[in-house]
C-alpha cells in the first residue's frame, strides 16, 4: 500500500487549498479553479485489479494541492502501538496538461526528483488515476475533503 500511494507522491494524489485561483493553476486555461485544486483524501486502491484494503494509518494520508501549481503530500505508518505516526511530508508541482492529464513532479528527498504525466478521471467529489508501475497497473481513487 506504500507503493499504492508513494506512486502520487512521485506521480507526484493529493494536493487545503481553499482559496480562489490566482492565475497561476498548474496549466489550467479555463479561467476558473482546477478540479485537482483541493485538499484530497486516498480512499481505495487496487494493482492489477486486485482491491488493496487500506488500514486506519493509509487512510490518513492526504494531498495538499494548491492553485499555485504545488502540493503537499503526507503519508502514514501504524506506530505499533495502535496509533498512527506522520512517515512525512513530500512536496511538489502539478500541471494541467490538457485532455484530463496532468504532470506531476515530486520532489522526494534532495535532491531527488520524480515526474510522470496520467490521466486523472474526476467523478463528482472524487477523481481516479491509472498507472504503470514497475509493470503493475496501479489505480487510485481520491476523495475531496
Amino acid at each position: 500500500m506504500k507503493k499504492l500511494f508513494l506512486i502520487f507522491s512521485v506521480l507526484a494524489l493529493t494536493f487545503s487549498s481553499c482559496g480562489e485561483d490566482d492565475g497561476g493553476g498548474g496549466g489550467d486555461t479555463s479561467g476558473g479553479s482546477d478540479p485537482l485544486v483541493g485538499t484530497w483524501k486516498l480512499i481505495s486502491g487496487s494493482i492489477n485489479g486486485s482491491l488493496v484494503v487500506l488500514d486506519a494509518c493509509q487512510k490518513m494520508e492526504t494531498i495538499i494541492v494548491s492553485s499555485n501549481g504545488t502540493f503537499t503530500s503526507e503519508s502514514f505508518d501504524d506506530n505499533g502501538s495502535g496509533g498512527c505516526d506522520s512517515d512525512g511530508v513530500d512536496n511538489g508541482r502539478w500541471e494541467n496538461v490538457g485532455g484530463g492529464s496532468y504532470k506531476i513532479t515530486s520532489e522526494i528527498g534532495t535532491p531527488d526528483e520524480d515526474e510522470f504525466t496520467a490521466p486523472f478521471a474526476f467523478s463528482g467529489n472524487t477523481f481516479s488515476v491509472t498507472v504503470m508501475d514497475d509493470g503493475d497497473t496501479v489505480v487510485q481513487v481520491f476523495q475531496k475533503q
